[in-house]
């Protein structure tokens, strides 16, 4: 049976190593894993407020939560933790109270660190 991974990668350069760590799990992992990589940069800043209006952004991206299996955050470190991208993710998709997407959905949680270097090896 194929389980469908939802993947957040927590930076929006076309160059992130995190974007080069998913590529190579990608290139790695068994056929019964199908990934789809869920777009997080255009998703605006959490706002309560908002959880009361129709968001296309949060609409799209909670069913896309919603319809995996189960989800892997791969995330930059920035200053001891995730991302800003995969926190309003995370808040996005925890809301309304008592509505969270995340609920009963394996995570996996990948976390590179380029150390500075802008260039990666094989």
């Amino acid at each position: 049976m194929v389980k469908q991974v939802a993947v957040l990668i927590g930076s929006a350069s076309q160059t992130s190593v995190n974007r080069l760590a998913f590529n190579y799990l990608e290139s790695v992992a068994p056929s019964s894993l199908q990934f789809k990589v869920v777009e997080i940069a255009d998703l605006p800043l959490y706002d309560r407020d908002l959880d009361e209006q129709d968001v296309p952004a949060y609409n799209r991206f909670r069913e896309e939560i919603k319809a995996a299996d189960a989800v892997l955050w791969i995330s930059p470190e920035h200053n001891g933790g995730c991302s800003a991208m995969i926190k309003n993710a995370i808040d996005i998709a925890s809301r309304p109270i008592g509505q969270s997407v995340w609920t009963n959905k394996p995570l996996g949680l990948i976390s590179v660190n380029a150390n500075g270097s802008s260039r990666v090896t094989d």
